[in-house]
């Protein structure tokens, strides 16, 4: 992890635990698009989900 952290000097001083908890936020809202329109639950909560992932990228 630290050769990859070195690669990429805009990280500065994050912590490792906060690199973790943007993977899995990301993981999340990936299964949130996914998965109701594969399930068939909840499909119309979809777009939202999109919305807001897109959101979640839109500062960076």
């Amino acid at each position: 992890m630290e050769k990859l952290a070195a690669m990429w000097s805009w990280l500065g001083g994050i912590p490792i635990w906060f690199l973790y908890l943007a993977g899995i936020v990301d993981v999340k809202g990936g299964m949130g698009i996914l998965l109701p329109s594969l399930t068939k639950i909840q499909p119309c909560l979809v777009p939202i989900a999109a919305l807001g992932y897109v959101l979640l990228q839109f500062p960076q």
